[in-house]
């Protein structure tokens, strides 16, 4: 402990000012060559799409932005949207008729998952870790 002590003690109190002038000299390099570069650019590649050219006199006008495009019957499309929608909620069709993979109304997707949580609720099956899977009704009838 005494050895950490005598280091502190012995510690230089001064700063080296060499190495705070190159320090500074190297900071205002750096900022003059970005400066210069960024000339360099602006130069070469032109001033941005809009922007007077350099030297040129500002003419005070300001471009305008285009409108925003609105639309010009929201609530109409908005029906519109949630009619197709519902459609697709209560009709019937094969989404992939090999595979048996099928849209089925919505009240009836819940009738089924209703009667199967019943009827798992009500008797202990023996058959527990066994694919218990509903099969869908024929798409092909008419819904009731």
């Amino acid at each position: 402990m005494s050895d950490q002590r005598t280091d502190a003690l012995n510690a230089p109190n001064e700063v080296s000012v060499r190495g705070v002038v190159w320090g500074g000299v190297a900071i205002a390099v750096s900022i003059a060559l970005v400066v210069v570069a960024a000339w360099l650019l602006w130069h070469w590649w032109g001033a941005p799409s809009g922007a007077p050219p350099h030297g040129a006199r500002n003419t005070g006008t300001v471009s305008q932005a285009p409108s925003p495009a609105l639309q010009s019957s929201p609530r109409q499309e908005r029906a519109q949207y949630e009619a197709e929608k519902r459609k697709l909620l209560e009709s019937w069709q094969w989404i992939d008729q090999q595979h048996g993979i099928a849209r089925i109304p919505i009240e009836e997707a819940m009738r089924i998952i209703a009667g199967q949580t019943q009827s798992q609720s009500q008797s202990e099956d023996p058959r527990k870790g066994q694919d218990q899977s509903v099969q869908p009704p024929d798409v092909r009838k008419e819904p009731r």
